[in-house]
């Protein structure tokens, strides 16, 4: 058993290599979710720095990577999957790893940080390093 984050697995799903068609013959998809409150979705976040030197640019750079575009792009070229759930994309690898056990955790993202210093505490406590 592996934990792995989900891009890692579509690219081995989508690889032409037979290695890898190979590896991936070998395994099966798990989707942990505690007493069915869904899986843990890692997320990534954007901010600028109060000093930034360009910040309209970078406001420019943070719009579009909030946009539908950016989503299917980040959704095709890189495996990852959209925040949005509207967006549409081509990506066989993603629609076959939705379908159908896949329900993602509900727990809205700003909850996240209301929990970080307790987490934080729970890591140092069990020693994680």
């Amino acid at each position: 058993m592996a934990l792995a984050n989900s891009y890692y697995v579509a690219r081995l799903m989508r690889s032409p290599r037979p290695a890898d068609e190979q590896v991936m013959a070998k395994v099966a998809l798990a989707y942990p979710s505690l007493q069915g409150q869904g899986t843990h979705l890692n997320v990534a976040g954007m901010a600028m720095a109060a000093h930034a030197p360009h910040p309209e640019a970078a406001r420019a750079f943070m719009r579009y990577l909030v946009s539908d575009a950016a989503h299917r792009h980040l959704a095709e070229a890189n495996n990852e999957w959209p925040v949005v759930p509207a967006v549409t994309f081509a990506n066989p690898a993603l629609q076959a790893m939705r379908a159908p056990a896949w329900q993602p955790d509900p727990l809205p993202v700003a909850q996240y940080a209301a929990q970080q210093a307790l987490a934080q505490r729970l890591l140092d406590r069990v020693g994680y390093r």
